[in-house]
């Protein structure tokens, strides 16, 4: 097989991420979110995503994004405190096991 400079470094399994209107489109990093993140692209990148936007036509929709976002950041923040103590409870048994041998 030859290998040209073009054939380097391409994964034959990449699928490009999702357009809208020529722009990428990411999926919101907090699945319970994704509602509000598709009516804030849908102000910012149909409706008003001439000039709307920059007036503060779409803040409404990003105040309730950012919301929500901070609710799930939250959670996943109290979540992982309550593993993080978890993990480090079990590595003190470990260790008060280990000093009394």
């Amino acid at each position: 097989m030859l290998v040209t400079g073009n054939d380097i470094g391409e994964d034959p399994a990449y699928v490009p991420p999702p357009t809208f209107a020529g722009r990428v489109v990411k999926p919101n990093k907090y699945p319970v979110c994704e509602q509000v993140w598709m009516e804030y692209l849908d102000c910012t990148l149909v409706k008003e995503s001439s000039f709307g936007k920059f007036v503060g036509r779409c803040n409404d929709a990003k105040v309730a994004l950012d919301k929500c976002n901070n609710e799930q950041r939250e959670v996943m923040r109290k979540k992982n405190l309550a593993e993080s103590k978890e993990r480090k409870r079990v590595i003190e048994e470990k260790m008060a096991k280990m000093e009394a041998r």
